[in-house]
């Protein structure tokens, strides 16, 4: 869908994807078959090393659903209709139809339509980093991701509420798109968000076990985590919704639903294999995808076939991949696509997650024209000279030290002076308490920050600058990707 609520991010960085160790075999596709075949789906289970998933369908007015696997890592509790996942960024649509109510009651909410500036609702908190653009951001643009502001995912790692988001939204730089929480929500309806949720959407549809944080669903929760995002039970839940949007049933009006499945931006110029634009196999497909850490969905609808069917898995990478194959295999039956027809989608996926892994050749990428080791600069300053408390407006307060702990495993630099440094976030989230920075020192003023989070990591190049005094006076860090295409730097003052 395209009108998309915003969310916390998916991750903090692009996270190493796990590779598959044998190629899946596609089942015969026969019509008398049933959708659900479970040994293939147990087999993409294992092949994308998941503990557990499960599979709803909606399908012509009727809905049924499977469990695969295990609820946690360290649990031999199956998982069944009753499990909750968190289903991360699939929930923007909630928030987009959610916002469709207040559309449509003009009487009450007659400031709120898709055209109206968010500065309006949000007066006082609501400030880009180019003042003339602030008073043009509508309703539309912040659904859409077309305000220009990229994510930013790393200013979501902070202990702080939603409304000081927003607010430090004016020291961001603009790229390309949006990625910010909402709060004016809540501001124009007078409820808190979860409570509108909860009685104007998830209660009409019957989602009475969907939930927008851990604690009131704590008692369903079978795997430890921390992330915030939405959790639902699948069957009986996300069926409901997948069939109340095939079916364009009430509480969204009619001019809600035009709103929520039109086109409003285009995310890629390139069609990419097997779809052909909006299409698969000439049959119009809305999608969306979500993660968390720990966590993966993916919502797949095929309007002018009456099908949908929602993917959830508890491991992010591999359900991420997993969704797309097991989604796809359900869609080609439902269009008798023959096996010989059919997008080698574990090839793809395959592909995809080993490019992804952090390698060496990731970390030399950073630095492409670096000559040999024996040739690289030393560090300006003593080591101890690059310690301290570093500050920006909207980014974490970030702590580098030169008494770094022991890291198994440690992935370095080929190319690399043996010098290191390591950091933390002082103000962090509970959610990003494994996190681990290493700081490898390169060449002269210039450095490799490796993350590492549950296993998985990402590498971003890091400059000090030097001030006239000779001290440390700012660092600066590719924390952002949209802003990394371009060589440019989120630069933190040093306290």
């Amino acid at each position: 869908m395209r009108l998309q609520r915003l969310t916390y991010a998916a991750a903090l960085i692009q996270l190493c994807l796990i590779q598959a160790q044998n190629p899946l075999q596609y089942p015969s596709s026969s019509p008398e078959e049933t959708l659900l075949d479970d040994a293939f789906n147990r087999k993409v289970l294992e092949h994308f090393h998941i503990p557990g998933l499960a599979i709803s369908i909606v399908h012509d007015g009727k809905a049924f659903a499977q469990g695969y696997g295990y609820s946690g890592i360290s649990t031999s509790t199956p998982v069944t209709e009753n499990t909750l996942f968190f289903t991360g960024s699939t929930t923007k649509a909630h928030t987009s139809a959610a916002i469709s109510l207040l559309m449509d009651d003009n009487n009450n909410f007659p400031q709120i339509q898709w055209n109206t500036p968010i500065h309006t609702l949000l007066p006082s908190d609501f400030t880009l980093s180019n003042p003339s653009l602030t008073s043009q951001i509508t309703i539309t643009d912040m659904l859409s991701h077309r305000s220009g502001l990229p994510r930013h995912d790393i200013v979501l790692l902070q202990n702080i509420t939603t409304q000081q988001i927003i607010q430090r939204t004016k020291h961001l730089p603009l790229t390309a798109e949006i990625r910010m929480e909402f709060h004016y929500f809540e501001v124009v309806s007078g409820l808190p968000i979860a409570t509108f949720l909860k009685e104007r959407l998830w209660t009409p549809l019957g989602m009475d076990e969907t939930y927008m944080d851990i604690e009131p669903a704590g008692r369903y929760i079978t795997r430890t985590s921390t992330a915030r995002g939405m959790s639902s039970r699948l069957c009986s839940d996300y069926a409901n919704w997948v069939s109340a949007l095939l079916e364009r049933e009430a509480p969204i009006s009619k001019e809600g639903y035009t709103a929520l499945f039109g086109a409003h931006s285009i995310v890629s110029g390139v069609v990419s294999e097997p779809f052909s634009g909006p299409n698969y196999k000439g049959h119009t497909l809305i999608q969306h995808g979500g993660s968390q850490d720990g966590f993966g969905a993916l919502v797949v609808m095929l309007p002018g076939e009456g099908f949908g069917v929602t993917v959830l898995g508890n491991e992010m990478v591999g359900t991420n991949g997993a969704s797309w194959v097991l989604a796809f295999e359900l869609i080609d039956r439902v269009l008798g696509v023959a096996g010989e027809e059919r997008f080698g989608w574990e090839a793809l996926v395959d592909a995809q997650l080993q490019q992804s892994k952090l390698t060496n050749d990731t970390l030399s990428a950073l630095y492409p024209t670096l000559p040999p080791t024996s040739e690289l600069l030393p560090y300006p300053l003593d080591l101890s000279s690059y310690e301290g408390i570093y500050t920006h407006p909207a980014y974490p307060i970030l702590r580098i030290s030169s008494t770094c702990p022991e890291r198994t495993p440690l992935k370095n630099p080929e190319k690399w002076t043996g010098s290191r440094l390591c950091a933390s976030f002082e103000n962090h989230a509970a959610f990003a308490s494994e996190l681990e920075l290493d700081i490898f020192h390169v060449t002269g003023t210039y450095w490799t920050l490796v993350f590492w989070f549950a296993g998985r990591g990402d590498a971003a190049r890091v400059e000090f600058r030097i001030s006239p005094g000779g001290g440390v006076s700012e660092v600066g860090v590719d924390f952002e990707p949209g802003m990394k295409v371009r060589g440019e730097k989120i630069w933190l003052t040093r306290v």
